[in-house]
């Protein structure tokens, strides 16, 4: 099943492998900067994350809104034009 229409899972607290939009090197990339967790993620916020990850490794805005939407429980296609927009925003602040 993609990623993105993965279920939502019952776990309060599911591994980020678990979660709408994360794949499996999508999680592998979160445990290596110590987010594993939803409410690591949640905690820190798509933005930040999104920037630990990047100072890490080249990786894509498509992380990003996955990330947020993963946050959100939708499909990060879904995400609208001033969603996106605020995000790049964000990240353009730090």
């Amino acid at each position: 099943m993609c990623e993105a229409t993965r279920p939502a899972s019952t776990d309060p607290d599911p591994d980020v492998a678990r979660l709408r939009n994360l794949g499996p090197r999508s999680a592998e990339m979160l445990r290596a900067i110590g987010v594993t967790h939803r409410s690591d993620l949640e905690a820190l916020g798509a933005v930040a994350v999104y920037l630990a990850v990047r100072r890490q490794q080249q990786v894509s805005l498509n992380l990003l809104y996955a990330l947020h939407a993963a946050l959100l429980d939708q499909d990060w296609r879904a995400l609208d034009a001033p969603t996106r927009r605020r995000l790049r925003d964000e990240v353009g602040a730090r």
